[in-house]
């Protein structure tokens, strides 16, 4: 018979702040430190985290452009102008400027890990109630992790931890 292949243990963790969700693979043992570090390098790797002013222009943009999907609706396809393909040189290299400087507006705050810190649910069945016990190096060895645990995460001193559940529309 052959030897058994022992696999890799890893634990998968749901990291979420407001409506923004990091999912890390931690390997054992989980410490405070594994975690804040893991996040900190997802957060900066994927451009930072938003202001609550850009959040607030992207809610905007959002309701803006549900607008006009509604009123695009209702229009008749004989309506709609036909694109004219034109390619002019100077055009093309405006765009690619305005799109240079869309990606630097985009960026957002980088993220130091001994700025972050993590909170489990009171209740882990129920995490979106929004009650929360911040982590410390004293009791997150009481914490049994398992995968895709949530877990909620602030990166300003005083701020509440609050997470969001995702809404679909069909």
């Amino acid at each position: 018979m052959p030897p058994k292949k022992k696999l890799a243990t890893i634990t998968i963790l749901k990291l979420k702040k407001g409506k923004l969700t990091y999912t890390l693979t931690v390997q054992p043992p989980i410490t405070l430190d594994a975690i804040k570090t893991q996040l900190a390098v997802a957060i900066n790797s994927s451009g930072g985290l938003q202001s609550a002013e850009e959040e607030v222009v992207d809610e905007e943009i959002d309701a803006i452009e549900d607008d006009i999907v509604a009123d695009a609706d209702g229009e008749d396809e004989e309506d709609i102008p036909v694109p004219k393909s034109e390619y002019i040189e100077e055009e093309e290299e405006e765009e690619e400027e305005q799109g240079e400087q869309v990606m630097e507006e985009v960026s957002g705050e980088t993220v130091e890990a001994d700025d972050i810190r993590v909170a489990v649910p009171r209740n882990p069945a129920s995490p979106y109630d929004n009650e929360w016990v911040e982590l410390d190096d004293s009791n997150v060895e009481e914490v049994a992790f398992k995968d895709y645990y949530i877990l909620a995460f602030a990166t300003i001193p005083g701020e509440e931890f609050s997470i969001v559940e995702a809404a679909y529309e069909e």
